[in-house]
C-alpha cells in the first residue's frame, strides 16, 4: 500500500513538474508566491486529459487562480501534448482570521477576472506577465496575519 502512495506522489510531482514547463505557467509562477499547481478532474473520462489550476498570491493581498486543462502524451515519456488557454481570476483578501480551533479563514472583499482579449495578447507575447497584472502589482500592502496563514496551511497539509 505505501508503495502505491509512493507512486503516486512520484506520478503527480513529475505531472507538475511537466506543466511547470509551460511558458504561462513560468510566467506566473515568477510573479506569484507561495505558488503551487493542483491537478484535478479527468475531462471525458481520459486520465490523460485533466483540468489544472496554478494558485498563488500577489503582495500578500491577492489571491490568483489560473485554470487551464491540460492534456498528457500517452508516451512512455511524461510530456504536454497540448493545453488551453488559461482563465484567470484574482480574488482580494479584505481580512484573515483565526478560529478557536486553530483554522484560519481568508475573507474576500472583490473579485477580478482578467480580460481574455488581455490573456491573448499574453499568450502571444505581446503584453508581459507585468503588464497583464500591473493593476495589483502596484498594491504592495499585505494582509496582517498572511505569514501566519501561510505556515498553517502548508504544516497542515504534510
Amino acid at each position: 500500500m505505501a508503495d502505491l502512495k509512493k507512486a503516486k506522489l512520484v506520478q503527480q510531482y513529475g505531472r507538475d513538474a511537466i506543466i511547470s514547463e509551460i511558458f504561462f505557467v513560468q510566467e506566473f509562477m515568477t510573479i506569484i508566491s507561495p505558488s503551487r499547481i493542483t491537478i484535478s478532474a479527468f475531462i471525458d473520462d481520459d486520465p490523460l486529459h485533466r483540468k489544472a489550476q496554478l494558485s498563488g498570491y500577489i503582495n500578500e493581498r491577492f489571491h490568483v487562480l489560473v485554470n487551464f486543462d491540460v492534456r498528457f502524451s500517452a508516451s512512455n515519456q511524461l510530456s504536454v501534448d497540448n493545453y488551453s488557454q488559461p482563465k484567470v481570476s484574482i480574488h482580494e483578501i479584505s481580512n484573515i482570521s483565526q478560529s478557536e480551533d486553530g483554522r484560519y479563514r481568508l475573507r474576500f472583499s472583490k473579485n477580478y477576472k482578467i480580460d481574455e482579449s488581455l490573456i491573448v495578447s499574453f499568450l502571444s507575447k505581446k503584453i508581459t506577465i507585468d503588464e497583464l497584472l500591473r493593476d495589483f502589482m502596484n498594491d504592495d500592502q499585505g494582509i496582517a496575519g498572511f505569514h501566519e496563514y501561510i505556515e498553517w496551511r502548508d504544516t497542515r497539509e504534510e
